[in-house]
């Protein structure tokens, strides 16, 4: 199951990225992007607080079939395909934010769990394109992949899926272009999720040889002291 996100008074950045494989071109993406017209994957990557800001305050919907919905933040969203990229600059708002919607099951009614990933505000793009979309969409007609049933208790929000929860459900992700030429886009359904950790701060590479110098220079002070000691203790 997912965890609610943490309220830890120190916020975790978590970084997730998503590979696309057997990439559909419809009218020259590939071309139109100055990208490598070989790539068969493009790479979204996205960074969120454990405490994101909410964009869309969580709510449970019910026509029939109950959904939970919810909107967050994220801190960064790209897209990388065939060596070029495009970054998401746009603010925060129910159209470039984290969906994330958890279908509860009732009665013979069904809805889906999702978890999406979108950006629907015009970017500047490669090569003089302007992005339309970029949208990650993870889903699943099971809607007991995670978040609550409608046995459960009332939706107090949506946690973070885990890298389990984010492969058992199935992809689908695009980046459409307005080319100078046309529309074009680029589609996949074929999505592996992993997570990034964090890299750890290198030290500076002065650094082990000054703690060894600070280290001498503390030995050295704490010899020199001793003899002084027993300067002192001979005159007396």
């Amino acid at each position: 199951m997912a965890v609610l996100f943490s309220g830890a008074a120190e916020a975790a950045i978590l970084t997730f990225e998503a590979t696309v494989a057997d990439l559909e071109d419809s009218g020259g993406a590939l071309a139109a992007l100055g990208a490598d017209l070989t790539a068969t994957e493009m790479v979204f990557r996205w960074s969120v607080s454990d405490t994101p800001a909410v964009i869309s305050a969580p709510q449970t919907v019910n026509r029939g079939y109950v959904v939970d919905i919810q909107t967050i933040a994220y801190l960064s969203f790209s897209v990388t395909v065939g060596g070029v990229s495009v970054n998401n600059s746009a603010a925060p708002s129910p159209v470039d934010g984290i969906l994330m919607r958890d279908g509860a099951s009732e009665a013979a009614n069904t809805t889906e769990d999702r978890y999406q990933v979108l950006s629907l505000a015009d970017q500047v793009g490669p090569n003089g394109t302007t992005i339309e979309t970029m949208d990650l969409s993870l889903s699943s007609a099971d809607e007991t992949t995670f978040g609550r049933t409608s046995s459960e208790p009332a939706f107090g929000g949506l946690g973070q899926p885990s890298l389990a929860e984010f492969n058992a459900l199935e992809g689908r992700a695009s980046l459409g272009s307005f080319a100078p030429t046309g529309r074009a886009s680029l589609t996949g359904r074929s999505i592996t999720v992993r997570q990034i950790e964090p890299s750890p701060v290198p030290l500076p590479a002065g650094a082990p040889m000054m703690m060894a110098g600070l280290g001498a220079l503390g030995w050295l002070r704490r010899r020199r002291a001793a003899e002084r000691s027993d300067a002192d203790n001979r005159l007396m």
